[in-house]
């Protein structure tokens, strides 16, 4: 380490800094890589979840199944009466689908804000505006590069598929399986 500036500076940033790379942008790469990481994740756990006949070890799934459960759990553990619990119960199915449904969306938003960082010049703000606004509009906001413009129309491209997929839903999947 060596003084610049009145700070201490490590060897490696100083190397950085001759070949003309900054803190941002090295930034906005990994946050490129984080957010393909958290895309290919979270569609691999869509289409596990949804597609494939048989049950997947998905890390989102099983997360968001051990909250409601904890939170159930609490919220009936006083309940002493079998139909009020049963009640308080019926309720986790419906909203385990609604709540991974939206831990899909949240993920795929953060991580196709991440892969739009190199090309909005590390603008996190701007990256989370492009990413909503291909995902759940058609657009309000205006891509500003030619970077950004492709990512912004991968991030829409599954839209036609996320409905198609909510659609084929069954009605109460708890009693499909069941009846099965």
């Amino acid at each position: 380490m060596r003084r610049a500036g009145g700070g201490i500076v490590p060897a490696v940033w100083r190397y950085v800094a001759l070949i003309g790379l900054n803190a941002l942008v090295i930034g906005a790469w990994i946050g490129f890589a984080v957010g393909l990481f958290v895309v290919m994740g979270t569609l691999s756990s869509v289409v596990g979840t949804l597609v494939v006949p048989r049950g997947i070890n998905s890390r989102i799934s099983r997360t968001v199944d051990r909250a409601l459960d904890a939170l159930f759990l609490r919220l009936a553990r006083r309940v002493r009466a079998f139909e009020r619990r049963d009640r308080i119960f019926a309720w986790q199915s419906p909203l385990s689908l609604l709540v991974r449904l939206a831990a899909w969306l949240g993920l795929l938003v953060a991580g196709f804000a991440l892969l739009l960082l190199p090309s909005v010049n590390g603008s996190m703000g701007q990256a989370f505006s492009d990413a909503g606004s291909s995902m759940f509009t058609l657009g309000y906001a205006a891509a500003t590069g030619s970077g950004s413009t492709a990512l912004g129309v991968l991030g829409s491209v599954h839209r036609p598929s996320r409905c198609r997929l909510a659609g084929r839903l069954p009605a109460n999947p708890l009693r499909d399986v069941q009846s099965a």
